[in-house]
């Protein structure tokens, strides 16, 4: 590094040049030797004086007194030349010597104007650089009025860079912000001199344009120009300016910065009016012109940044090298100073310097004060190098403890676990289960994963139940009267949320009864502890590689993994400074540890993940083959990468407003990492009723909703299409239709032609169910599960919740679908329509509504799912950490219908998805203390009506087919008009009686133009608490479904008889099926797998598998060497053979549930995941991703199901054991099989949760 990138250490106690008398005599000897210089012609191989004086410095001087000296020296020849007006020629008083000549003149103070400049950005010119640019203009000046045909153009290209110094200058503070203002009107007064004709230098145009457009955006406060560079270090990064940093325009509110933005812009017009035509040369663009016939920074912007970027950088690399030039000049300068130097006074005051002999032989005579002075300046360097040393070592010490410390509880687990190696074989009635956020098919969620967090949730108190007691027995024998005092009972509603298994958990652990899951035990008797384990199915943001082995990590498929960032292979910037530095770096080695082996980051966001009620504050990673989520870091407006937890308040401002989040975040820090082929769709999405979101869908069920800062959702959307492959087909995408197709009936003519439909054409004509299409229309709106605020909303179909049998062919079991829930009734219809007709608001801010509430909010649906997790801990943050009154608690489906729909005016509810397809979330299976209703009934699993037998299995099934039955068919348009559609807003809503508080709608408000901070919040908690209209998704009536009728031509609405094509299914009719006259395939042994294609019917021999999508391969096993080989199907050659399995032992089963992954079992009793490379360099490689161990036994048989991304193993121990395959980790057991089990086939139509996911069976007796 050059002393122009580093500083001299301050030695003894002079900073400044000496006092003495002498002082003036000696620089104004230096100012009379360098003036009368100027007029000669100087030798071809000598030195220019100007450069032998300004390099005239002791060795153990200063950087200051250096500064100091040379700025001394530079500044009183300026103003000697400027006051003798130099270059008038014979009008000026310095007379021209004999010997010299004009030009020779003009030459020598053009270059020592360039030194001047090289001095400035060498940062040894102590004065304001404005007092140059005013020398240098007056230079311009005489010599125009002297000679027309002088040549300035080295004189121009000292402004150029003076005027490009002063614009890449920091302007953080109000000093410099104001010198720079200063700079920019300077430009702007002598814009004819500066961008006229004159100045013809196309590099200066193009940097300027650079400066310009970095001023315009803000981004660099800190400047960027030679000085942010040297402040740079490995992890510093010139980030390119579409990677949007946080905060960055936070300071556009600053009167500071309205004023720059004015001025920069009125440059930016100068310089186009004057140089646009060579802007466009340069950059071979064509500036578009705006009606004003102006082109417009931000417009340009896109069009010439990067290459402007490009001439500045050519810029700074110049500069560097006039900086290495002058410095160059040190050494060589000292032999010929001397001659120059032999005056007593400026040899004193420079200090010459001697040879290395006599430079030695001072060194001994140097004072005790001197020798003092250079030893503690020497042991304060080397005290603070181990000092910073020692914290990072210590950082690193730590961070490696987080590491494994993650990682053995990891491994605990996994050992402690059911059917694990030193836990119980059996589980136990006290394990709790949640709802994992994975979706399957039709984005239904079905799956459930343990929830070892519930017992240290829900605590069981002895204490507490002593004191409930003793409470209780006072309050049962003291009358109630209002002064009564004596019993400080809480009222019910304030009691603590608990349940009744934990009392009976809390003995066993009391008692050390083993009977117990052991993991359970280890993982719930510490706080502490139970937090290291995953939270439905995400990896800690501590699970690394390198450390200890992974038992599971994250992956394509794992729900969690990665983050950095990086546009150009470029590095992040830090701030100055040894402690913030060292955090950086401690920072940016947890980040590159969460990413690919082998990953290059492009692109950076900053984004928040919305979870339910929470919002995770990280970063949106783009890298070669993946994008990575991590939850906890954040990129400053210095452009740090640095942990949220350890910044100031101050110096991170959130994505999300802080009066939208809900206390402090319960969210995990995680790390996720998608593979762009995984994913499905990316959909623009609301947040807060703002679009600044986006969501994300991915083919193993995941599924993230990312919030950004205002003005970014869009870049992310493009680089997302950008980097995902081509989208499904529509029949398996989550919105039930291409990307780009409209929604609305009759899109147009092309997409007809070529035989596009839209989801509701699919609808129509009965290609999908009534259920599907309602989940297509809520995803199209922008209803999501992460949002509970966005729910997706589904309607009450049912009006019949008191008859024992369900009678679907008669209308009157049925809910109008054609009006709203306010309107079922005539009663409650009367008092809406009264109320909006006698609607005043005597602000005028508020238009009349019907409704104050809404059909859909985050309490709606976590008291619908407030038996289950993770929705209960979600009802009680809703709550303020208890539970409702009981007779507020969802407890009847009959109740909740009739308080919807006719006996509470504040209460419009419809329903959520889960009435459809999930039983679970009817029954208090966590057994929860939910309280008594006022009549005594004590609340427990949900009173289901009388239809549904007692059954929550069969309210569901009898539900659904409600829900797909002919009559809500025909109506079911009715209802879609009211929410997606038509009826949703205008006078269509006001005569449906629709019409709900205009902040439920989106564009009512701006939460980012509130200045009032009391407003926003109250703002922001209104759109929290009370729900969102969704999106409109169509502006007229839609379209009704075509319902199949009686075959007697009775009215649509009433079910199918059977006949026409109930019956014609062939399982109907197995007596008329026929064998092909030809066989499909001809196979040397049994058949081991058959693959029904659309080209045709495949089949392989035992011992062979057939590998997904195409087909064409299979993967084959049971040889003598205990190999196995990746064949072709046509040919059955063998491609590539695979010995690394024969460690496993002999291989009885396998299956490929997707082109990358294997998975076999065997006598080794284990599992085994492999992971076949797909590119060229990984083609012959099967690598061991994770054994699964739990059966005792062979292995025998496998299957999987990737709608529901699980896997089940089959073993002669006469067990099943089902794992989960995105995490690849235990899930639960199914026993009690008399045999071993020789079969498995996984229904996912019917797929269950926990117990058994439908997994059917077969075993077989040896």
């Amino acid at each position: 590094m050059n002393r122009s990138q580093s500083e001299y250490c301050n030695v003894g106690t002079k900073t400044y040049l000496t006092n003495h008398p002498a002082k003036k005599f000696v620089f104004d000897f230096m100012r009379v030797l360098i003036i009368d210089n100027l007029c000669l012609t100087p030798a071809s191989k000598q030195t220019p004086l100007v450069d032998l004086l300004l390099e005239a410095s002791p060795e153990r001087s200063t950087r200051t007194q250096q500064k100091e000296f040379q700025t001394y020296v530079l500044d009183s020849v300026m103003d000697h030349l400027l006051a003798a007006d130099v270059l008038l020629g014979e009008d000026a008083s310095l007379p021209i010597t004999s010997g010299g000549s004009y030009q020779v003149l003009v030459n020598n103070v053009f270059y020592f104007t360039q030194r001047v400049v090289d001095k400035l950005w060498q940062g040894m010119f102590n004065k304001e650089s404005k007092l140059l640019v005013e020398f240098i203009i007056q230079l311009i000046a005489q010599s125009k009025r002297r000679s027309q045909g002088l040549s300035l153009d080295a004189i121009y290209h000292c402004l150029n860079r003076t005027i490009l110094y002063q614009f890449s200058r920091a302007h953080k503070t109000v000093p410099q912000q104001v010198a720079l203002l200063d700079s920019l009107r300077v430009l702007t007064v002598n814009r004819n001199l500066i961008l006229g004709p004159g100045n013809h230098d196309q590099e200066f145009i193009s940097c300027l344009a650079h400066c310009l457009i970095n001023l315009h955006v803000g981004s660099n406060v800190d400047g960027f120009g030679l000085e942010a560079e040297a402040r740079m270090t490995t992890w510093h990064i010139m980030i390119p300016s579409d990677i949007e940093p946080d905060g960055v325009y936070n300071q556009d509110v600053s009167e500071g910065r309205q004023l720059l933005l004015k001025a920069i812009n009125r440059v930016w017009t100068e310089l186009i009016h004057s140089k646009k035509q060579v802007l466009e040369e340069v950059f071979k663009v064509t500036l578009p012109v705006n009606d004003r016939g102006q082109v417009d920074i931000t417009v340009a912007r896109p069009l010439i940044e990067e290459a402007s970027l490009k001439c500045w950088q050519n810029h700074l690399a110049h500069e560097k090298k006039c900086i290495s030039r002058g410095e160059a000049l040190v050494p060589s300068t000292q032999s010929k100073l001397s001659r120059v130097s032999s005056g007593f006074g400026l040899s004193k005051l420079t200090g010459s310097r001697r040879n290395r002999k006599e430079s030695g032989l001072n060194k001994h005579n140097l004072s005790t004060q001197e020798i003092s002075q250079w030893m503690f300046t020497h042991i304060a360097v080397v005290r603070d190098l181990v000092d910073m040393q020692y914290k990072e070592y210590q950082e690193r010490q730590q961070n490696a403890l987080k590491y494994v410390t993650e990682e053995w509880s990891q491994i605990e687990y996994e050992l402690l676990r059911e059917r694990g190696l030193w836990g119980p074989p059996i589980g136990s009635h006290l394990d709790k289960w949640m709802l994992e956020m994975t979706e399957g098919p039709c984005r239904m969620r079905k799956k459930m994963v343990r929830n070892d967090m519930f017992y240290t949730q829900y605590p069981y108190m002895p204490e507490a139940e002593q004191e409930t007691n003793l409470l209780s027995d006072l309050s049962s024998r003291l009358p109630e009267t209002a002064d009564d005092t004596v019993p400080q009972k809480k009222p019910a509603r304030y009691r603590r949320a608990i349940s009744y298994d934990s009392k009976e958990y809390y003995m066993r652990l009391a008692s050390g009864n083993p009977a117990i899951f052991q993991d359970t035990i280890e993982e719930n008797t510490v706080g502490e502890t139970t937090q290291q384990e995953p939270e439905h199915g995400e990896d800690t943001i501590a699970r690394v590689k390198g450390l200890v082995k992974p038992p599971l990590k994250r992956s394509r498929s794992a729900p969690d993994g990665g983050d950095d960032e990086n546009q150009e292979q470029s590095q992040d910037q830090i701030v100055e400074g040894s402690s913030i530095d060292e955090e950086e770096k401690t920072d940016n080695t947890t980040l590159l540890r969460l990413l690919e082996e082998g990953e290059k980051i492009q692109h950076m966001y900053r984004c928040a993940r919305v979870q339910g009620l929470d919002t995770s504050e990280g970063l949106l990673l783009f890298g070669k083959e993946h994008f990575y989520v991590i939850d906890g870091f954040t990129m400053t407006a210095t452009r740090e990468i640095r942990d949220i937890e350890t910044l100031p308040p101050k110096m991170h401002e959130p994505i999300i407003p802080r009066g939208a989040r809900q206390g402090p975040s319960q969210l995990k820090r995680t790390c996720s990492i998608f593979a762009y082929e995984d994913i499905k769709e990316v959909h623009k999405r609301r947040y807060l009723l703002q679009p600044i979101a986006i969501e994300v869908f991915s083919g193993d069920g995941r599924n993230y909703l990312l919030a950004f800062q205002k003005g970014v959702r869009n870049k992310v959307y493009q680089r997302f299409l950008a980097v995902v492959p081509s989208l499904t087909d529509s029949s398996e995408s989550v919105s039930g239709q291409r990307p780009n197709t409209s929604v609305e009936q009759g899109s147009g003519l092309l997409s007809t032609l070529v035989g596009e439909k839209s989801v509701t054409q699919r609808w129509e004509r009965g290609e999908i169910s009534n259920f599907q299409y309602l989940m297509h229309l809520n995803t199209l709106a922008g209803r999501s599960y992460n949002d509970l605020m966005q729910y997706p909303v589904f309607p009450w179909v049912l009006a019949d919740y008191d008859s024992e049998e369900l009678d679907l062919t008669n209308p009157k079991t049925f809910r109008n679908l054609a009006k709203p829930m306010g309107a079922q009734t005539e009663d409650r219809l009367a008092q809406y329509k009264k109320r909006y007709k006698d609607w005043e608001d005597p602000n005028g801010e508020t238009p009349a509504y019907h409704y104050g509430t809404h059909y859909s909010s985050a309490m709606i649906v976590a008291s619908y799912l407030v038996r289950m997790e993770p929705f209960t801990q979600i009802f009680l943050r809703l709550q303020g950490g208890h539970f409702d009154l009981a007779d507020r608690m969802f407890h009847s489906v009959r109740e909740a219908w009739y308080s919807a729909s006719k006996h509470n005016m504040a209460d419009v509810k419809e329903l959520i998805p889960e009435f459809f397809y999930l039983p679970e979330f009817l029954l208090n299976s966590n057994n929860f203390d939910l309280g008594c209703k006022q009549n005594g009934t004590k609340l427990g699993d949900v009173i289901l009506p009388p239809w549904a037998k007692g059954d929550p299995r069969e309210f569901i099934r009898v539900h659904r087919e409600a829900l797909e039955c002919d009559f809500v068919s025909a109506h079911l348009h009715e209802w879609i008009d009211l929410i997606f559609g038509y009826k949703q807003q205008g006078p269509a809503a006001v005569e449906a009686v629709n019409v709900f508080h205009h902040l439920f709608y989106e564009g009512q408000v701006d939460i980012y133009n509130i200045n009032d901070p009391l407003k926003e919040t109250a703002t922001i908690g209104f759109i929290n608490n009370f729900g969102q209209i969704p999106k409109q998704l169509f502006k007229k009536p839609h379209p009704p479904k075509r319902v199949r009728s009686r075959l007697n031509g009775e009215a649509a609405g009433t079910s199918v008889p059977p006949g026409s094509t109930g019956d014609k299914i062939f399982f109907h009719h197995l007596d008329n099926l026929r064998p092909s006259l030809t066989p499909v395939k001809e196979l040397k042994e049994p058949v081991g797998q058959i693959v029904c294609t659309d080209k045709g019917i495949l089949a392989v021999e035992q011992n062979k598998v057939l590998i997904p999508p195409t087909w064409n391969k299979t993967f084959a096993w049971g040889y003598a060497d205990l190999s196995c080989r990746l064949g072709t199907y046509e040919s059955d050659k063998a491609v590539i053979v695979y010995e690394c399995l024969s460690e496993w032992g002999q291989i009885l089963c396998a299956i490929c549930p997707s082109p990358k992954l294997v998975i076999t079992g065997g006598t080794s009793t284990a599992v085994c995941v492999w992971e076949m490379g797909i590119s060229k360099e990984k083609a012959k490689a099967l690598t061991l991703k994770q054994a699964l161990l739990g059966h005792t036994d062979t292995v025998t048989c496998l299957t999987a199901s990737l709608a529901y991304h699980i896997i089940v193993s089959g073993s002669r121990d006469r067990t099943c054991i089902i794992w989960d395959l995105n995490k690849l980790s235990f899930l639960t057991q199914l026993r009690g099989h008399r045999a071993p089990v020789s079969a498995l086939c996984i229904n996912e139509l019917t797929v269950r949760n926990k117990h058994p996911y439908a997994v059917g069976v077969l075993a077989r007796a040896n």
